[in-house]
């Protein structure tokens, strides 16, 4: 007998012995297929999960009377009774447990960022680069997710909401910036912050969660976004 305790198909693919950057990876190319709750026949599949499973699995077993009138008694005992352990590799990354290291190290990127952007604004210096290799970079990733989704077979990777924020019509500015118009960016840019802002605010109703180390790029999205489209991509090379 198994006391059903479903979970989400994302946190059972990330295995103690993977990193945190594989499992990020995993969390970016997966859709809203996988983002609803397993139960154990569906993830019996993986090795540990159904280790779980088993050490988690109850027997049912009846007593028979000994004597007449006396109710029979049932009792619930476990499947596994004694396990060994072959090999001991030490513990590996545990999603669950770990420190979220990677969303504290783009905030503090971010808020360099921030800061020497604003450094800049102060010395009327602005340089276009780290916004082309911010939207290129977000560009190449949306191509890579769009390919997933409807140039492959697998089901698990349609569907994805990730491709609000990397789109990859990013490219084009990327890479033609001075050859765009400026009232192109702009409209291009304001579209580019709304789809950011309303990313973060729709959290909570989206069939589909972001890994929260995506929500400070989604943020820096967003920031640059509206500065891009205030200015139309007014910056120097």
């Amino acid at each position: 007998m198994l006391r059903e305790t479903p979970k989400y198909y994302p946190s059972t693919i990330h295995h103690p012995e993977s990193t945190i950057l594989w499992d990020l990876g995993i969390d970016l190319v997966l859709g809203s297929r996988t983002d609803r709750k397993s139960t154990y026949f569906a993830r019996s599949f993986l090795p540990v999960e159904l280790m779980k499973i088993v050490d988690h699995a109850t027997l049912l077993v009846s007593t028979p009377a000994d004597t007449a009138g006396q109710e029979t008694e049932i009792r619930e005992l476990p499947y596994v009774i004694r396990t060994d352990t072959l090999e001991w590799r030490g513990r590996g990354y545990d999603p669950e447990s770990a420190f979220p290291w990677l969303p504290l190290v783009i905030s503090i990127v971010v808020l360099v960022w921030f800061f020497l952007d604003m450094r800049q604004a102060r010395d009327r210096i602005r340089a276009a680069w780290p916004d082309r290799l911010l939207f290129g970079v977000l560009g190449v990733i949306g191509i890579v997710l769009l390919y997933m989704w409807i140039g492959t077979s697998h089901y698990v990777t349609a569907d994805n909401w990730n491709l609000v924020w990397a789109l990859p019509l990013h490219l084009v500015p990327a890479v033609a910036w001075n050859l765009v118009g400026k009232s192109v960016l702009r409209k291009y840019f304001a579209a580019t912050a709304a789809l950011a802002l309303a990313l973060i605010l729709a959290q909570f109703i989206l069939p589909q969660t972001l890994h929260p180390a995506f929500l400070p790029i989604v943020a820096t999205i967003a920031w640059r976004s509206l500065l891009l489209a205030r200015k139309g991509g007014n910056s120097e090379l």
